[in-house]
């Protein structure tokens, strides 16, 4: 039996040509999509904002040593992308409580860096001409990854 060349012949394998070409040029178009969407997400999970209770947890692990001390409030401005967080504190020594208003502002990699100015928690030097010379204590709160990544290192 000879294989007959005919029109109806041509027509299927021009069909078929086309619908193959057709799925492949789909099957790109669905896989760069996708890569499109994962790379949106990511950074949507950069932009999220730390949850409160993290940012409160880590504070408190950062000054655990230094003094009795509290969170009271975490509030994020996602217009400025900072943290503000209203600290007290109880002096082991004197028993007197104090409070200040820490913010915290993005470094860039997923941290958050606060300074805390107040005794105990600073620390006063005395300069050659007698001034007082003040290292602030810095706290460092980082996102979920950040905190993952060093966990790992």
């Amino acid at each position: 039996m000879k294989a007959r060349f005919s029109l109806l012949n041509l027509l299927f394998a021009t069909a078929f040509c086309a619908a193959m070409l057709n799925a492949y040029s789909f099957r790109r178009q669905f896989l760069n999509a996708q890569a499109k969407i994962e790379s949106i997400q990511r950074e949507l999970d950069q932009a999220r904002p730390i949850s409160f209770g993290s940012v409160k947890h880590q504070i408190l692990m950062a000054t655990r040593d230094i003094a009795s001390s509290e969170v009271a409030n975490v509030h994020y401005n996602s217009l400025r992308d900072r943290y503000t967080v209203q600290f007290g504190w109880t002096d082991g020594t004197t028993k007197k409580q104090s409070g200040t208003a820490i913010k915290f502002e993005p470094d860039g990699q997923g941290r958050y860096i606060g300074q805390l100015y107040s005794e105990p928690f600073a620390k006063y030097t005395v300069d050659q001409d007698g001034d007082r010379i003040c290292t602030p204590f810095e706290i460092i709160v980082k996102d979920d990854v950040s905190r993952l990544n060093d966990l790992a290192k």
